[in-house]
């Protein structure tokens, strides 16, 4: 491994990506998660909460006042309006906080696990980006059973995410997952050291 090589991981949900993180982080990587990231900053008293209560209606909170991301997520993957609307308020906020966790890193190999790598711009904070794909009844398949929703929620998921044809056109390499675990990771470790 390189000193202080950043790989950006894409994928769509269901892919495998978090597979492909949690591997790579048990070989000693560093992972700075955007998912990860965003459900931090949409914490109580943190920034992305109240900029989303500013613009969604009570109905996506608790009786706590924190987020219901189940009750968002139905919406705003069935509705592009509304997950643009999401993403005007939480990209510009979980951008930061990725850039920052870069600039600190310090590690040999640092991963960021970040599905949007592409349309946030942060792919071109990465020296290579790899993207990890898998035929879209697998996905619906791992996205029905890992979140417990329904097959149209899954479908409205996939639907609103970039399409694998378009990341691969960003992605320096490509991991494909329909296989086993075993080929999935030995593709991995013939990435890693290449």
């Amino acid at each position: 491994m390189n000193k202080n090589r950043i790989i950006g991981l894409m994928g769509s949900s269901g892919s495998g990506k978090s597979t492909v993180a949690k591997y790579l982080q048990d070989k000693g990587a560093l992972i700075i998660d955007a998912d990860e990231v965003s459900h931090r900053i949409c914490e109580s008293g943190q920034p992305g909460l109240a900029a989303v209560k500013e613009r969604f209606d009570p109905y996506f909170f608790n009786d706590d006042g924190s987020l219901n991301r189940r009750r968002l997520g139905r919406v705003v993957f069935a509705d592009k309006k509304e997950l643009r609307k999401l993403e005007d308020v939480l990209h510009p906020l979980i951008i930061k906080q990725v850039r920052e966790e870069l600039d600190n890193a310090q590690a040999d190999l640092i991963i960021l696990d970040c599905a949007l790598l592409v349309r946030t711009g942060l792919i071109h904070m990465v020296d290579e980006s790899w993207l990890v794909k898998a035929d879209t009844d697998t996905k619906i398949n791992r996205i029905c059973g890992r979140d417990g929703i329904p097959l149209d929620q899954a479908l409205n998921r996939l639907r609103n995410q970039a399409s694998d044809d378009f990341l691969m056109q960003h992605a320096d390499k490509i991991i494909v997952n329909d296989g086993t675990l075993e080929m999935l990771l030995e593709q991995v470790e013939d990435f890693l050291h290449e």
